[in-house]
């Protein structure tokens, strides 16, 4: 069937998707930090290669977040920058990038191009 074959292909995109966010969350949530430039070429995937028994586990998934550089620390309302300046908490920016992350995973294309 067409739909079942088209609904696999997607599993291992929505599975990669889904270790993003969590990832993603961890910082948030966990670190306090905001990342202010997440893009693809800031996350590193490390999957098991010896996974043929379990194709469909996607435990094997690691996901990393590099380039920290411009990363800011969450305090309240107030954020503090790696040069010391006082500006808001733009969660909102990671979020919207991580739509064009996922726009690029599943699409195959950068947004705004």
């Amino acid at each position: 069937d067409i739909e079942d074959k088209n609904r696999r292909s997607l599993m291992p995109s929505i599975s990669l998707a889904c270790h993003i966010s969590k990832a993603l969350a961890e910082i948030h949530d966990d670190g306090g930090v905001v990342l202010n430039n997440l893009s693809v070429d800031h996350i590193i995937v490390n999957e098991l290669q010896n996974n043929e028994d379990n194709r469909d586990d996607d435990s094997c998934i690691s996901v990393h977040m590099i380039s920290l550089g411009s990363a800011s620390v969450i305090c309240g309302e107030i954020s503090f920058s790696g040069d010391e300046k006082h500006e808001k908490t733009e969660v909102q920016n990671d979020l919207k990038s991580l739509g064009e992350i996922f726009f690029e995973l599943f699409s195959g294309q950068a947004p705004y191009n």
